[in-house]
């Protein structure tokens, strides 16, 4: 306690942290904890024997645990303003342990003791942001079905790639957003424990999504925002001190570039090798490079050396540095589109919907008195619409049909009722 009544907190660790962000949560929250099942408002708590600043022991800790923390050992709470709480703690309670153990699967011990998930008002203006012990996350992941949970992977990899891993080079930020983008579906699919053919579905679903949104991107951002790696072999040649440099493009936080192409990249790397091994090479990847500042050839190098068969010009740090970092537009290894193969289920299904409703439309589309004269008791049967298992096939569906002209008022006004878009995650808001 100080002298003047306020508490002193300290937050320490005993090893380089290059964290890309440390965030301070300041308001009244109540908070939910995943271990009681406990709830009440976040008062202050009285300072204990063991929290001077030599402490190293203790659950409450906010060290940085050497050889990481399995993923029961961490402490996880809700923390939210009072009216949020009951609803957060209800969507994510059972989901976060759930993925926090899939993420420790796959990436190895969790690197800090604790993990409280504070829900924002709706100001916050992304959709998660990752700080050490901290993680922020947008009321817009409480869509009351559990389809934007996936972003909690999202801001979960960060622990690694990010925080316990950080970039040397600010503007080659790919190297924590591409890898978290990259991973979240894996956590996710873990999480939800689908089976193999249901997480590669899903899987490539979300694929052809991302690359549908950076073709856009690309037609829609300037040429020097395209880059991974804005100041080319200028990265590779300065000092090996331990600094940051080179600040961000500030207006690059408006693209998806960095998550988009970056995840790309990695899918180019981990198709060329199986996924299985690539994510064992992501696991030993970080304990070779933990608590330090890396650059992109860094990576590529470790890559190249621990999987020494592949033999492709195109898989050369020279190459690989050429085609995704240093270049703008779309890498020669996305040309050919990112489409699932017919034999998808999830992608049929959205095929034979859009297929459905371009009939619908083609009708509307007819002059009205020539309709009315032939289809006078003309009734469409939405039943043979089967339902959409996961968000991502609606907002799939949605762009499919929006790319299509001349859609008419009256087949715009079935689809938003059929589907109930009004009462839809954020995702499929924007479409509409």
């Amino acid at each position: 306690m100080h002298e003047d009544g306020c508490q002193l907190y300290r937050c320490r660790s005993r090893m380089k942290l290059p964290m890309s962000t440390f965030a301070l949560a300041i308001g009244y929250w109540s908070v939910f904890d995943l271990d009681t099942g406990a709830g009440g408002s976040l008062a202050r708590r009285t300072p204990r024997a063991n929290d001077g600043p030599e402490s190293t022991s203790g659950r409450d800790g906010y060290l940085y645990p050497r050889d990481g923390v399995d993923a029961s050992d961490v402490r996880c709470r809700i923390v939210a303003s009072p009216s949020v709480l009951d609803r957060a703690s209800k969507e994510l309670s059972a989901y976060v342990r759930k993925s926090l153990k899939a993420a420790t699967g796959l990436l190895g011990p969790y690197p800090f003791r604790r993990l409280d998930l504070v829900i924002l008002p709706r100001s916050f203006d992304c959709l998660g942001l990752a700080s050490p012990n901290v993680t922020f996350l947008s009321q817009s992941l409480m869509a009351g079905d559990g389809s934007m949970l996936v972003h909690v992977g999202h801001e979960l990899s960060h622990a690694w790639f990010g925080l316990l891993i950080g970039a040397r080079d600010w503007t080659e930020e790919w190297l924590s957003e591409g890898f978290s983008t990259y991973l979240e579906d894996q956590i996710h699919a873990k999480a939800m424990q689908w089976s193999e053919t249901e997480a590669e579905e899903w899987t490539r679903l979300r694929t052809f999504l991302r690359h549908r949104t950076l073709m856009t991107e690309m037609d829609n951002t300037d040429q020097d925002l395209q880059t991974l790696r804005p100041n080319g072999k200028r990265t590779e040649t300065e000092g090996t001190e331990a600094v940051v440099t080179n600040g961000m493009n500030p207006n690059k936080a408006f693209t998806q570039v960095h998550y988009l192409k970056g995840f790309f990249l990695l899918k180019h790397l981990s198709d060329s090798v199986g996924t299985e091994q690539f994510v064992l090479f992501l696991k030993q990847f970080i304990i070779r490079h933990h608590g330090q500042l890396i650059r992109s050839q860094e990576f590529f190098g470790l890559f190249l050396e621990t999987f020494q068969g592949i033999h492709e010009p195109s898989m050369s740090v020279t190459s690989l540095n050429a085609q995704w970092l240093d270049q703008s537009g779309i890498p020669i290894a996305l040309h050919n589109g990112a489409d699932p193969p017919p034999s998808d289920r999830l992608y049929a299904q959205i095929l034979t919907q859009v297929n459905w409703w371009q009939q619908h439309n083609a009708f509307y589309l007819i002059k009205t008195k020539k309709r009315r004269r032939s289809n006078k008791k003309f009734k469409w049967d939405f039943g043979e619409l089967n339902s959409l298992r996961h968000s991502e096939q609606l907002v799939a569906l949605l762009e499919l049909l929006l790319d299509k002209t001349k859609m008419t008022k009256q087949t715009l006004s079935a689809v938003r009722l059929h589907y109930d878009l009004d009462n839809r995650n954020s995702h499929v808001g924007r479409l509409v």
